[in-house]
């Protein structure tokens, strides 16, 4: 396989993982300014990560199926187009009814680009590249955050919020009528006839109870994803309105976060191709998330250095380990494929990021303070360490 036919696809999968992420954080990243005009407390912004994921977790029951039926390349502009209509339905009405259809929106269309990508990167990977592949493209997660820490802030400072979410929604619009072209390869085995609402053997519910490791995995994978969503989602609120920093501060830090995820889903890619036990891995990493969630919540009354610090290693930890993760339930899905693996997985990663950013929600506005609120969260991706680190050995 050469060179040329790996890095096309690659960019293809990484392009449709990044939009939606960037996409995804705007209005979260935008929260200071948004929340303002709204009078919303800063906990709102939880319910914006709540409302988003809740479709994203109802919306995965068919994401698999979807993916089947249009190909990926057209599941991937659909999402997009999902995106845009998001956009404007936060233009049209900037209230909060507004912004719940528009997280309603996005997080339908989040269901799709990880299945997506994992049939085309399945199809055009050599086994002995496929941990680092899935994680090289796991990094557009933490490209989008970068993004949006380093573009959305200037933009809202300059022009206003709103300039910031059409930027948005012109992005989308651009790499949807660019990925056309790329249509004839990649959706040449789509299935027309598949039944999106039909039972079947590549629903996640189906998948966990057939392959009893992706099941374990699919539920320490909830308590990673919960915490890495809860740091991104909160942090600049967190630094910005408790702590005292600028809107630009803060958004370095998120930066700080996203630079973590990029490289670490890289290193743990890499490592993940060396090692016989990718289960024990993910496992240890689930123990380093609990660490580092501690000293980002109180790294603040110690040193600047070291807040940006802890938001790097909270990436490198709690966003690190999903291109592994991703590789490992395409695998543990057997006969049933890439798709239906990818797609389960990414179903109970979403059922996380509705429950731990909601509770940690509930706990700020009953008048928690962050730093403990932050350090519980850590401490649940911990125990879903503990739960892959105690797996019994793979026959």
């Amino acid at each position: 396989m050469s060179y040329s036919s790996i890095i096309a696809p690659l960019v293809v999968a990484v392009a449709l993982q990044t939009l939606p992420t960037f996409a995804n954080l705007g209005p979260t990243t935008l929260a200071p300014e948004i929340l303002a005009e709204l009078g919303l407390p800063g906990g709102a912004a939880n319910g914006f990560v709540f409302a988003l994921y809740s479709a994203a977790t109802i919306g995965s029951f068919v994401a698999a199926g979807a993916v089947l039926k249009l190909g990926p390349i057209r599941a991937g502009q659909s999402a997009l187009v999902l995106y845009i209509f998001g956009v404007g339905a936060a233009l049209a009405a900037p209230a909060p009814g507004g912004f719940l259809l528009a997280a309603v929106l996005f997080g339908l269309a989040y269901t799709l680009p990880i299945p997506a990508g994992a049939q085309i990167l399945a199809a055009n990977t050599p086994p002995h590249l496929r941990n680092t592949l899935f994680s090289i493209r796991q990094m557009g997660v933490p490209l989008g955050g970068l993004l949006a820490g380093v573009l959305y802030p200037p933009i809202a400072e300059a022009h206003g919020w709103r300039a910031a979410m059409v930027a948005t929604g012109c992005a989308c619009l651009i790499l949807a009528i660019a990925l056309a072209p790329a249509r004839r390869r990649y959706d040449a085995q789509r299935r027309p006839e598949t039944r999106l609402l039909a039972t079947s053997g590549h629903g996640p519910l189906a998948m966990m109870k057939a392959a009893p490791g992706l099941r374990r995995l699919g539920l320490a994978g909830m308590l990673f994803a919960g915490t890495e969503v809860t740091a991104v989602a909160n942090i600049v609120v967190f630094l910005e309105r408790d702590q005292g920093w600028s809107l630009i501060e803060a958004g370095y830090a998120l930066g700080a976060l996203s630079v973590g995820g990029a490289l670490g889903r890289l290193f743990w890619g890499l490592a993940a191709d060396r090692l016989p036990d990718r289960a024990r891995l993910l496992g240890g990493l689930g123990l380093a998330m609990a660490a580092s969630m501690a000293l980002l919540a109180f790294a603040p009354d110690i040193s600047t250095t070291l807040v940006y610090l802890g938001a790097f290693l909270v990436g490198a930890t709690a966003g690190g380990w999903t291109g592994v993760g991703v590789a490992e339930s395409a695998r543990l899905a057997g006969a049933s494929g890439a798709v239906a693996g990818a797609a389960t997985l990414t179903q109970m990663m979403f059922l996380g990021v509705v429950l731990l950013p909601t509770a940690a929600g509930v706990a700020l506005f009953l008048g928690l303070a962050y730093p403990p609120v932050f350090a519980t969260i850590g401490a649940l991706a911990g125990v879903g360490g503990l739960l892959l680190l105690t797996a019994p050995p793979e026959r």
